[in-house]
């Protein structure tokens, strides 16, 4: 009979073979974690704003948060953090949930055990928040770029990256000088054609361009190796959660 210890220690260690695959694959460098997060209502009318976020470190870094991540999931009997699914009301109703009749008590002991992981692994957060009523005030030129509110998100998030990884930022140069930038986003089909058409753009105008990889997504990798993704899915998740208040207090 296995130990839960030697459960655990071989659960760790097989998050961090896939993350090495995936690293394998992009070649080094830094890997930045990317999200969007909206309302339940997604891209459509019932959303007040979209928030993308991500965390940025290389590989290296990111090979400790995934041990770091994976043996904080066992430690709360969780299969994985995704934040959606982790609404004290999904929690109380969806009976296929992993996080079913999860109490409050115990939501906020599991999310707040992650935030430190990901926020101490990482050299940075960065994130991009677009009000949809705001996107309505561009002028009609603007509008044409850029035609969805993702893709103007994504615009802002992938040009606010460019400064802090080329040294317009209080870091100084964080990506050293011939090493590439790679993006891993959650390929969610609402957004995903938006991620892409936005960063093209970017790369033809060569704003940059050329300090960024391919975009990699790392959802084509195996569950394992979207453990970034999920300390993205937090980031994302707090700063909607706080749009959404100061909204509310308005």
């Amino acid at each position: 009979m296995r130990s839960a210890k030697t459960e655990t220690d071989q659960s760790v260690a097989e998050a961090s073979r896939a993350f090495n695959e995936l690293v394998w694959m992009l070649g080094g460098g830094y890997l930045v974690s990317l999200y969007a997060y909206a309302d339940e209502s997604g891209i459509h009318d019932g959303s007040n704003a979209i928030v993308i976020a991500g965390w940025a470190a290389p590989v290296k870094q990111w090979k400790k948060f995934c041990r770091q991540w994976q043996a904080a999931l066992n430690k709360h009997g969780a299969p994985y953090l995704h934040m959606r699914e982790l609404q004290e009301d999904d929690c109380a109703t969806n009976e296929k949930s992993p996080f079913y009749k999860w109490k409050r008590k115990r939501i906020d002991a599991f999310v707040n055990d992650m935030i430190p992981i990901a926020r101490d692994n990482a050299v940075f957060g960065l994130v991009a928040s677009v009000s949809k009523d705001g996107y309505k005030t561009l002028t009609p030129l603007l509008q044409i770029s850029y035609p969805h509110p993702y893709v103007f998100a994504f615009r802002l998030f992938y040009e606010e990256m460019r400064k802090m990884l080329t040294g317009n930022s209080n870091l100084g140069f964080v990506l050293p000088e011939g090493k590439k930038c790679h993006l891993t986003l959650d390929q969610q089909k609402e957004y995903g054609p938006f991620a892409i058409q936005a960063f093209r753009n970017l790369k033809r105008e060569q704003w940059g361009g050329e300090k960024f990889g391919q975009m990699n997504f790392a959802e084509a990798r195996g569950r394992d190796a979207i453990l970034p993704l999920q300390a993205a899915d937090l980031l994302a998740n707090r700063i909607y959660k706080a749009h959404e208040s100061e909204v509310i207090r308005d």
